[in-house]
């Protein structure tokens, strides 16, 4: 294989895929954000995934200007997506990548994309940007890969990755180099799809699934809470049963999860249809934190404590442990809900960017030695950082008498409890 790999989009994901290739074959990686580029180049990366050490001794060729990878044929757009303030799919990041490379594309170039999109979105939305750019013809000048992101990559351990991939082109000859390129990091046999319509709705369909179920489980929590049964109990019994998943309760969110949904909503109804199945998961994962918070005010209510200026901290602010990305965090949400009561909140996560938790919650997170005691202590995320702190630790951000809610069904709550603090988890 002589192709030249360009990565196009240097952030979350992208930084970890591109150091992955670039351990076995001569990759590029480009990023519109100038700064990001010269950071990783002077061995930072903001988000903490990766170290100086590892970026240092990497081959991974970094271009501060799209000139620098004219000579690349072989680009990878590790750009997702986004949600508009209504909830509506917002495809802007992704055109916008694709006008950028238009200007570097030439006859013979695979351009593929890993963004989890509704079935047709390259074909209707983004390929009429190539070509419009480039004056090249789809299909005929250039070919399309699709390779959605299906795999946990914020595992740094794991040099080759095991799980399958699904993969789709819009040749057999481009799928066949499109699979050749991904066998580098995914040595598990693929799955091939027949198109990348195809690809598209299947990997839609995957994660529509999984927010309808973790919609389900969550509705199920609430009510095994109004019944006063340990939610998290009920479901490792139910775990035993016969083809029953491992779900439990919990916030939701992601760009894929908590993205999907709305792209097939949207799409559906330019169809003339209006689903129901996948918003109803949607729609309870969404409530979940107006009605976590209001939980929170009924037990300060209970201890008595008046809610305005009362300190609440917030732990894990990433989507899902051990990941600092917070885009799509259901902790937004929840943080929003708990200022409109008049909560004074402080928010730790080891794992985020200040600078980003700023612009996505309005506030810095404060280090672990910056946390004041608190009489409302959350745990959001099961980072495994929180889950190795002792005993000591934890007490010493609580007041006496305090209140612990613990959404990740991950802590001990008799420690809390044996210390006279009210517990709560969902």
């Amino acid at each position: 294989m002589e192709r030249k790999i360009c990565f196009f989009g240097l952030g979350y994901i992208g930084l970890m895929q591109a150091l992955r290739f670039s351990r076995h074959k001569p990759a590029w990686g480009w990023d519109k954000d100038a700064l990001r580029t010269k950071e990783i180049k002077a061995g930072t990366d903001r988000h903490q995934r990766v170290s100086a050490g590892e970026l240092e001794s990497s081959s991974l060729h970094l271009a501060e200007s799209l000139k620098e990878v004219r000579h690349c044929d072989f680009f990878i757009l590790m750009i997702s997506a986004r949600l508009k303030e209504r909830q509506e799919p917002d495809l802007t990041p992704l055109k916008e990548a694709c006008r950028n490379l238009g200007h570097l594309l030439k006859e013979g170039d695979i351009v593929v994309f890993e963004a989890a999109l509704y079935p047709g979105a390259i074909q209707k939305e983004l390929v009429p940007i190539l070509e419009e750019v480039s004056g090249l013809i789809c299909e005929v000048d250039f070919t399309l890969g699709y390779a959605p992101q299906s795999i946990d990559l914020w595992n740094q351990s794991k040099k080759l990755d095991p799980h399958p991939r699904l993969l789709a082109a819009s040749d057999a000859l481009t799928l066949a180099l499109v699979q050749e390129v991904y066998g580098l990091i995914h040595p598990t046999e693929p799955i091939l799809a027949p198109t990348i319509e195809a690809a598209e709705a299947a990997q839609m369909f995957e994660y529509v699934r999984r927010d309808v179920n973790l919609g389900l489980v969550n509705e199920f929590a609430l009510f095994l809470d109004r019944i006063q049964l340990d939610s998290h109990l009920v479901l490792t019994l139910a775990k035993q049963l016969e083809q029953n998943k491992n779900y439990y309760p919990g916030l939701v969110g992601g760009q894929h999860v908590g993205l999907s949904p709305y792209f097939l909503d949207q799409e559906a109804q330019k169809q003339g249809l209006h689903p129901i199945a996948f918003q109803i998961g949607r729609r309870v994962n969404a409530e979940l934190p107006m009605r976590i918070s209001h939980k929170a005010v009924q037990l300060c209510s209970q201890r008595g404590l008046a809610l305005y200026g009362l300190t609440a901290t917030l732990l894990g602010l990433g989507y899902k442990p051990n990941v600092g990305d917070v885009r799509h965090s259901a902790a937004i949400s929840l943080s929003q809900e708990l200022k409109s009561f008049g909560l004074d909140l402080q928010l730790n996560d080891p794992l985020v960017n200040r600078s980003t938790a700023f612009a996505h919650f309005n506030q810095s997170p404060q280090p672990f030695e910056g946390l004041k005691k608190a009489h409302l202590l959350f745990l959001l995320t099961a980072h495994q950082a929180y889950l190795d702190w002792d005993q000591e630790k934890w007490l010493s951000l609580l007041e006496p008498k305090s209140i612990v809610i613990d959404l990740t069904g991950k802590l001990d709550l008799n420690l809390f409890s044996s210390q006279g603090h009210l517990t709560w988890r969902l």
